[in-house]
């Protein structure tokens, strides 16, 4: 898996393992999902933002759902990429700010 981070609307977000996306999305987090083989900046395939509601609570049944619909080619992929929001961490940027670190 490679490193990546995207920049979207205004927040950044952090390619993740298949297992880190979904407890994320156990802890009513947005997961970000692509076809593999897609770029982020691609005009033809957007990313999908996966959530956690009453009625759709299964991370694999929704999964799946997309999968089926967009990672079944080799153009684009037969597995997706999964993205969380990227924690920054607020103390250590102020004990930097402030100059006590």
């Amino acid at each position: 898996m490679l490193a990546e981070k995207i920049n979207y609307e205004g927040n950044y977000y952090v390619r993740v393992s298949k297992i880190k996306a979904k407890k994320e999305f156990e802890k009513n987090q947005i997961v970000l999902v692509l076809p593999v083989n897609v770029r982020y900046e691609n005009m033809w395939i957007s990313v999908c933002e996966i959530k956690k509601t009453e009625e759709n609570s299964d991370f694999d049944k929704r999964l799946g759902n997309y999968c089926y619909y967009n990672c079944s080619n080799p153009e684009t992929g037969y597995y997706p990429k999964y993205y969380i929001k990227e924690e920054i961490k607020w103390k250590l940027y102020l004990k930097i700010k402030i100059g006590k670190f």
